[in-house]
Order: C-alpha cells, then structure tokens, then sequence
C-alpha cells in the first residue's frame, strides 16, 4: 500500500503541470487538488499507464514500473560495480555519416605500446530499444582493464548520440504540396543493419578478405542486446558481414514483436507526439523501470543516464520526443519475418551464445527457447540469469561481465584477432 501511495503522489506531481491538456480533468482553471480527489486523479492516470504498458506484466503493471521507493541519500549508497553515482555519458569522439545520419562512436583499446602491439580481439557492441551505448559502459570498463581487447561501440542511428539527421536538399521534381512525412530519417532494424555494415566497413572490421598483399580484416565477436540481435543477424545474413563469434543477450529475434504499449506507439504515434512532456518523461522512466528486476539498480544514476538522451541533453526536448517515438512506429515485423520465412537463421556462420535474464518481462522465455531452436547447433552456449530483468547487465553486472569474459576467452578462432 505504501508503494501504491508513493506511486500516486508522483504520477499526481508528474501530470499536475500537465493537467490543462488532459481533457478528462477540467476545467483548466481550477487547481488539480479541487477539481478532483487525489485518489480520483490517481485512478484516471492508473487506466492511462495500465493501458499503455499492458504488456509488461499481466496484472496491475503500473505499479512495479512506475514505483517510487523510499528515498535514499547519496551518502547511504553502498559502493557497486557501477562506479560514480551519477553515470557519465558514454566517450564517442568519432563520428560516421551515413544516409544522412551521424553515428558517434568509439573504437578503441588500452594498448598504448608504441611498437610491437601484440594483437587484439576486436569485439563490437550493438545496444536495442530504446537503450543507447551507456548500458554496456561497465563491461567495456572491465574489458579495457585488460591490453588484449579492441572496442567498437556506437550509438544507433536515431539513438543516444546519433539523433542528428541531416537530410539531403529535396529534389526538383518532388511537388511541393507533397505531405510531410511524420518522421525524417530511417531507424528501422532493416536500416540498422546497413548502418551497422557500412560502420564495420569503415572501421575495417567487417571480416572482408582483401586482395593480396593485404590483410583482410578482421572478423570480430558481437555482443547484442535487445532488438540488436535481430539488427546483427540480419547484417550478418543479408549484409555479409562476418562475424567470429555471436552473444545475443536478451535479445528480440523472433515474432510475434513490439505488444501492448510499443504496438499502441506504433498505431498512433502522432498521439505520443502530442503527449505533455511532463507525462512523456514519465513514459520514458516507466519503461526504463519495467526492464529491470531490481529498481534500486536504476538509483546508483542508471535511470537518470538512460532516460537523458529522450528528455535531457543537447538538443530541442520535442526533438528528442519525436526521436523516441519514431524509432517504435518505424519498426516493422517484416524485418524479423524476412529471417524466419526464409530459415535464415539456420545459416548463422558463427558460434553463438545466448544470454537471458530470467525475470525478464520483455522477452518470454518461449521466445528465447524458438530462437534458441532455430539458431540450430551454432548455439553452443547458453546463460539463463537469475534475479536479472531485460537489463541483465544492470541487474547482474558481475555475472554478466563473467559471460562475457568466459565467452571471449573460450570461442573465437584467430581471424578475430586485429592489430591496433
């Protein structure tokens, strides 16, 4: 009951400054607090948040998304793998245009040795929806502990960083009374994919011989989180792109895709668009909440980090509302049915590891099991994780950094290896 309390005076505090656009609650003139009782407001946005995340979990999911502890100071914060309370963003100096965007990214190692580098294991993070590069950011710190690794991370196209689209000048013969599409700039898994080539390309990591005397370059381990698995298959299938080894984590690769509140965005996203930004930042923290097993993890600076590039940072706050929604109403089953019709996951051409947080609320285990079935005998690990959500790497960071290493260490051949 307490957090159900908790919960309503802060929806009530979120949507207060919002109320003279929420038509059920008039008329605009009269203070919120005498208009309606607190309860009764609390109820009204109760039906809107268990409408929009009916999906999540089955009953009443408003209340473990949107649930507001007890507050904590900074001081009574134990010390946890994390490292500061408050996250920085994520270093991506570099940036890649492509199709009109800019992909910011890093590609970098902790091998400062001027000659005789030994060589590295190049290994590429891919984050999903609607995440950025900043969820990795504690296993990449491990991995640069060590001289031996090589890392590419980068944020997608419409995401985090990389939400600066610059159009090209449109054509003479394009009518001008031709209507303006809602969103410019493409976020679709299908584009993801060929964003993600053309970056491994550019980068030289994309497993491509070249003709003699040169090297070719070098095929390196993927790890993919979310619809990032679909993102990595699909380059991997139909961009051929070689990969040495695959960790799909948590990952959203087969159908049915995008239930409850990403199909109601989906079917109207112009409604999201227009939603206050007072409610649409609670929006944004709702699903942030829903993807982990444990909220405390989210105190430690996490849900603050991953909910800034949508409602904090540089940029217009509609901008990035628009960036939001965009990348759920762009998404397209065909994209993932493309793989299953044709029994493309059947031609992986590298070992593949699974990882799977077993609460998670976003991808049911029967999923993670048909994916498993049709990735066939390339599947040749998998790490169910207990008391871990969608954000297995926030709810479990230490066991997941040992998946990671324990992979790295094991799989792999020596075309992986690169020198930086």
């Amino acid at each position: 009951m307490d957090s159900l309390r908790g919960l309503g005076h802060a929806i009530l505090r979120k949507v207060t400054a919002a109320a003279p656009s929420l038509s059920p609650i008039s008329p605009p003139h009269v203070p919120v607090s005498q208009r309606l009782g607190e309860r009764q407001i609390r109820d009204k946005i109760f039906v809107l948040i268990k409408h929009v995340f009916n999906s999540y979990i089955p009953t009443y999911p408003f209340i473990p998304l949107l649930k507001v502890a007890k507050s904590k100071s900074k001081s009574s914060l134990e010390p946890c793998f994390y490292g500061q309370v408050k996250m920085k963003t994520m270093d991506l100096p570099s940036t890649f245009h492509f199709q009109g965007w800019n992909i910011r990214y890093n590609l970098r190692s902790n091998n400062t040795t001027a000659s005789n580098q030994p060589q590295l294991k190049p290994v590429v993070f891919v984050h999903g929806t609607p995440w950025s590069s900043a969820v990795f950011q504690p296993v990449i710190k491990a991995l640069l502990a060590k001289p031996s690794y090589q890392i590419l991370v980068y944020d997608l196209p419409g995401y985090g960083q990389s939400q600066e689209f610059a159009p090209s000048p449109p054509s003479s013969t394009i009518a001008s009374s031709e209507e303006k599409p809602l969103f410019q700039g493409d976020t679709s898994v299908k584009f993801q994919a060929k964003a993600l080539a053309g970056l491994l390309k550019h980068v030289q990591l994309d497993g491509k011989a070249e003709p003699e005397p040169e090297p070719g370059h070098p095929a390196p381990a993927v790890i993919a989180h979310d619809i990032a698995g679909t993102i990595v298959l699909r380059a991997h299938l139909l961009e051929a792109c070689e990969f040495d080894t695959m960790m799909l984590v948590d990952a959203n690769a087969v159908l049915p895709w995008g239930d409850g509140f990403y199909k109601l965005a989906r079917e109207a996203p112009a409604s999201f668009l227009r939603l206050p930004p007072g409610i649409f930042e609670a929006v944004v923290r709702a699903v942030i909440q829903s993807a982990v097993h444990d909220t405390n993890v989210l105190k430690t600076g996490w849900e603050d980090a991953l909910a800034r590039p949508w409602v904090g940072g540089e940029g217009e706050a509609g901008e990035r509302q628009k960036s939001f929604v965009r990348q759920i109403a762009q998404a397209d089953d065909g994209d993932v049915a493309e793989m299953l019709e044709g029994g493309l996951y059947g031609r992986v051409r590298c070992d593949v590891k699974i990882v799977w947080g077993e609460q998670d609320q976003w991808i049911p285990k029967h999923k993670v099991e048909d994916l498993i079935r049709r990735l066939g005998g390339k599947v040749k690990e998998s790490a169910f994780i207990p008391e871990a959500g969608h954000l297995v790497m926030l709810d479990q960071p230490e066991r997941f950094a040992i998946e990671v290493f324990d992979w790295l260490t094991r799989f792999g051949s020596p075309r992986s290896l690169s020198t930086s």
